[in-house]
């Protein structure tokens, strides 16, 4: 009978695992486990507003098209808690389908409500890899 460590003790470790100081990805293959990670703590970054706007945006862009219908636009702009009265939602439909094609693209919607988008994350890093074959770790060191 195998019996677990009391809650107290393990709710270290698990804390320790679900928030990393450093990003770490495990991945799987029909061998072994690799682990890739970074010292670059601004890898865990929290989503931005910008980020966040992209992803509902293209939650309500099922196929992947980067467009919406412009009968969306208040929907979406609800999602991301900006101002939605309809004479509003009415103007940024005229603004940002002046063609009166029927869609809003997801590049003009951010230039207008997400202008300056600064990315906080490291344009490049140095990545760790460890896979836990032997023959890949010269002199037992990770690399």
């Amino acid at each position: 009978m195998i019996r677990r460590p009391p809650r107290s003790t393990l709710f270290p470790y698990t804390t320790l695992f679900r928030s990393p100081q450093y990003p770490i990805w495990v991945l799987g293959s029909e061998t072994h486990l690799t682990v890739l990670f970074s010292r670059e703590r601004k890898l865990c970054t929290p989503e931005t507003p910008e980020a966040a706007a992209k992803r509902v945006f293209k939650s309500f862009d099922p196929e992947g098209n980067n467009f919406i219908s412009s009968i969306l636009l208040g929907d979406v702009l609800k999602a991301l808690d900006l101002f939605s009265d309809p004479e509003y939602v009415d103007l940024m439909k005229r603004k940002l389908d002046s063609e009166e094609l029927g869609i809003i693209l997801l590049s003009s919607f951010m230039d207008e409500f997400y202008p300056s988008e600064e990315s906080v994350t490291p344009e490049a890093f140095i990545l760790y890899h460890y896979n836990g074959l032997k023959r890949s770790c010269p002199g037992e060191k990770v690399v």
